[in-house]
């Protein structure tokens, strides 16, 4: 009706690269005692130690646990990292 030859219904779907689909870095929320600091950008097969090292370099968490012993670093995989400070 609109002046075209076939269907639409007809036509093939479209077609994907699934490589195009792999995410070459994942973004972190960083929290420190459950409160978000920042966000930190790692690359996709980047281990926890990492992941960590590149959440504790930040310059807010730096300033954030200057005087302060961190406790604890839990590291959830694709999720979050999570600062726990003590003292």
């Amino acid at each position: 009706m609109l002046g075209h030859r076939g269907s639409l219904a007809y036509e093939p779907w479209p077609s994907y690269d699934p490589a195009m689909l792999i995410e070459e870095d994942v973004e972190y929320p960083v929290q420190i005692n459950g409160k978000l600091r920042c966000r930190i950008r790692v690359p996709a097969e980047a281990g926890d130690e990492a992941i960590q090292q590149a959440a504790l370099a930040d310059e807010k968490v730096k300033a954030a646990t200057e005087g302060k012993r961190v406790q604890r670093v839990i590291v959830a995989r694709g999720r979050m990292v999570n600062v726990v400070l003590k003292g």
